[in-house]
Formats: C-alpha cells, structure tokens, sequence
C-alpha cells in the first residue's frame, strides 16, 4: 500500500475507531468532530504539495470545502454558505473534467469501472437539493466506487498520480462524511 492511501486509511481509522471505543465505553457511537476540521486538511494540503501541479491541483484545495465550510459556519454563515456552493461546483466539474478528459476515457474504455467516478462526482450537484438521504446516498455512491478504484489501481489502472489522490481524497471525504452523519444518527 502507497503512502497516499495509508495516511487517508491510518486516520479515518483513527476517527472512526475513536467513536467505536467511546461506543464501548459510554454507550454512543461518538467521533470527536473537532478531528475532523484537522484531518481533512492534513490529507488534502500532504496530496497538493507532494504533487506535480496540473489542471487537477487546484481540485486538492477545492473538495474538502463542503467540511470546512460546517466549521466556518460558526464563524460567519454567508461565507460558509459561498463554500459550499463552490465545493458542490469543485465536485461536478471534476466529474466533467474527467469524464471528457482523453486520457482517462482511454482508461475507463479498458475499465468500465472508472466510469463510475466521474458519474458519481457529477452527482454531487443532487447536495443542491439538500436532502440528507440524497447526500449521504451520493457520498456512500462517492465512498465506494473510490474505494473500489484505488484497490486495483496499481494493478489495473495505472491512474495519474493526481488522478488517483483525487479519488483517496474523495474516499476520505465520503467516509469521513459518513462516519460523522452514523455518529450523528446514533447519538
């Protein structure tokens, strides 16, 4: 396993077994939330920094928006709300990007799979409608097909190095998001 994956692996581990271990302990699914507003930058600034920059960089910066903007809520609501008007954009255009991207549409024609990405991506323009159901459909749909995708990359796929950190991004997200709504439902 790639560093990129195990760091994004190792800490969703972390938040996620913290929750496991205060289930245990006091009862409540429970995973520490300020973690979160730490995490996701962490993974997101490590993929930018320690990649070549390209059309897809700016895209490192751009999707852990939705997150941070549930922090910068607290602070001032009109730009928490600008965020994520702009983190849903950042997520349907790089499902566009990708899905009319050449190279990858070579990749995706051996592999229908890679497919699935750039629909799912597309599908975060369904947050507009602000259902919770919908949302946590489109980050499980986000979650796994990522998940799917990065197991056999190094096999099968052979992605761009952007391409792929893009996708342990957005696996990370997704399952972040998740773990954080399933604490949510169950306390």
């Amino acid at each position: 396993m790639k560093w990129d994956v195990k760091i994004a692996l190792y800490l969703f581990l972390a938040y996620a077994f913290y929750g496991i271990s205060y289930l245990f302990s006091d009862g409540d699914y429970v995973v520490p939330l300020p973690m979160l507003f730490i995490l996701m930058p962490i993974v997101s600034m490590s993929f930018f920094f320690t990649s070549e920059f390209n059309k897809y960089s700016i895209f490192f910066l751009l999707l852990p928006l939705g997150v941070m903007s549930d922090w910068i809520s607290q602070i001032n609501s009109g730009i928490s709300g600008v965020l994520a008007i702009i983190n849903i954009a950042a997520w349907a255009a790089l499902g566009l990007l990708l899905f009319f991207n050449k190279e990858y549409q070579v990749q995706a024609n051996k592999n229908i799979l890679l497919y699935s990405f750039p629909i799912a991506s597309a599908c975060a323009l369904l947050f507009l409608i602000n259902s919770p159901l919908l949302n946590i459909s489109v980050f499980l749909l986000i979650g796994i097909t990522t998940s799917l995708i990065i197991r056999e990359d190094e096999e099968k796929y052979n992605l761009n190095t952007s391409v792929r950190r893009l996708m342990i991004l957005s696996s990370f997200t997704s399952w972040m998001y998740l773990a954080t709504k399933l604490s949510v439902y169950l306390a």
